[in-house]
C-alpha cells in the first residue's frame, strides 16, 4: 500500500494571544489575505494563554488555525497556575511549526499587504545566492504615537526581529528563545544575538511593513511592563561583556523609514483602542474608590472600637478611662 503523501507547509505564521479577541480577529483577517496570495503552502498557529473573553470559543471555530491552549493565569485544583514567559509560549509555536520559514507577528498588528510575500521572496533569493540568512525584520510603527516605520537594533548593532521571518533551521541551531531568563522583554534581543553568534545574518526587509498597536489591551500591558527592568538587567549582564560594550546608552538604535499607507482596518483598531482606554479609566476609578472605602471603613471600625471601650470604662472604671485618654495616641484625640 502506498503511503499518502501530505504536503508540508513552507511558511508558518505564529502568534501568541490572551484576551484580545477583537484585535486578534482583525490580525488574523490580514494574515489570511496575505497568505491567499502566497505561492507556497502555509499555516497559522495561535498559542492562547487561556483567554476568558471569548477568544477560545472563536479560535476553535477557525478550521484553518492550529490552536495551542496553555493556561497561564488563574487557579487549578486550589493552586495558582504557574506563570510562564513569553518565550515559553512562542517556543511552543516555533517547535510546532512545519514551515521552512516562520513568520512571527503580534496579535495586535495589521499586516500591510505584501509584507509576508515580499519577505519570503527576498529570503529565497538570499539563500539561493549563498547567504547564510537567519531572519528578516519587518518595518513596523507603534501606533498611536509613531509616524514612521522602523526596525530595531540591539547590542553590537544587531538587527532585531520584532515582527518578521525566521529560518526555522536557525531557531533550531540556537535552541529557540531563552524562555527561562526573560519573562517578556528583551527575549527578542537575546534571540537575535544568539542567531548572530551562530553565524547567521539578520537583515531588514525594506518592502515589509506592519502596523502595530503598542497599547492594544492596555490593562494587560501595564502588568507586563513591571518585568522590563529585571529582563533588561539580565540582557546587560549576559551580553555586554561578550561584545565588550561598556556604555548602556549605546545598546539600542533604530532605522526609520517614511512610508505612506493607511490600512483599511486601521480605524477599527483605533476604535478598539479607545474602548480599552475607557475600560482602564473605569478600572482605575474602581480601584481608587475601593481603596477609599476600605480605608474609611477600617478607620470607622477602630474609632467605633475605641469609643465602645471608652463608654464601657466610663460606667465601670472612670479612673482607668482617664488614664487611657491621657496615654492615647490615636490621632483623632491627640490633636
Amino acid at each position: 500500500m502506498n503511503k499518502r503523501s501530505v504536503q508540508k507547509a513552507v511558511l508558518s505564521v505564529v502568534l501568541g494571544s490572551y484576551n484580545r479577541k477583537n484585535f486578534l480577529k482583525l490580525t488574523i483577517a490580514g494574515i489570511r489575505d496575505e497568505l491567499k496570495r502566497l505561492s507556497v503552502k502555509s499555516e497559522i498557529i495561535v498559542v492562547d494563554g487561556g483567554s476568558t473573553d471569548g477568544t477560545l470559543k472563536w479560535l476553535l471555530k477557525q478550521k484553518d488555525i492550529i490552536c495551542i491552549i496553555q493556561h497561564n493565569r488563574g487557579e487549578w485544583q486550589g493552586k495558582a497556575i504557574e506563570r510562564r514567559s513569553w518565550g515559553y509560549f512562542m517556543n511552543m509555536a516555533f517547535k510546532a511549526a512545519e514551515g521552512k520559514y516562520i513568520c512571527m507577528v503580534s496579535d495586535d498588528c495589521l499586516i500591510v499587504p505584501g509584507a509576508i510575500i515580499n519577505a519570503y521572496n527576498l529570503f529565497e533569493n538570499k539563500l539561493n545566492g549563498g547567504e547564510k540568512l537567519g531572519g528578516l525584520a519587518f518595518y513596523f510603527r507603534d501606533l498611536p504615537h509613531d509616524t514612521t516605520f522602523h526596525v530595531n537594533k540591539t547590542i553590537d548593532n544587531t538587527m532585531m526581529i520584532n515582527h518578521g521571518l525566521f529560518l526555522k533551521e536557525a531557531l533550531e541551531v540556537v535552541h529557540y528563545i531563552n524562555e527561562a531568563d526573560y519573562m517578556f522583554y528583551h527575549a527578542d534581543d537575546d534571540l537575535a544575538l544568539k542567531i548572530k553568534q551562530a553565524g547567521y545574518l539578520i537583515l531588514d526587509s525594506k518592502n515589509s511593513y506592519v502596523e502595530h498597536f503598542l497599547h492594544a489591551n492596555i490593562v494587560l500591558r501595564q502588568n507586563v511592563y513591571e518585568t522590563e527592568r529585571s529582563d533588561y538587567a539580565f540582557l546587560i549582564e549576559n551580553w555586554m561583556p561578550i561584545f565588550q560594550i561598556n556604555d548602556k546608552n549605546k545598546i539600542h538604535s533604530r532605522i526609520d523609514i517614511e512610508y505612506n499607507y493607511k490600512h483599511p482596518s486601521l480605524n477599527k483598531f483605533y476604535l478598539l483602542y479607545q474602548n480599552d482606554l475607557k475600560r482602564i479609566k473605569y478600572r482605575h476609578y474602581k480601584y481608587w474608590l475601593n481603596q477609599k472605602l476600605k480605608n474609611f471603613f477600617t478607620e470607622l471600625f477602630y474609632i467605633s472600637k475605641y469609643l465602645g471601650e471608652s463608654l464601657f470604662l466610663l460606667f465601670t472604671n472612670p479612673k482607668k478611662l482617664s488614664e487611657k485618654l491621657n496615654k492615647s495616641k490615636i490621632k483623632y484625640f491627640s490633636k
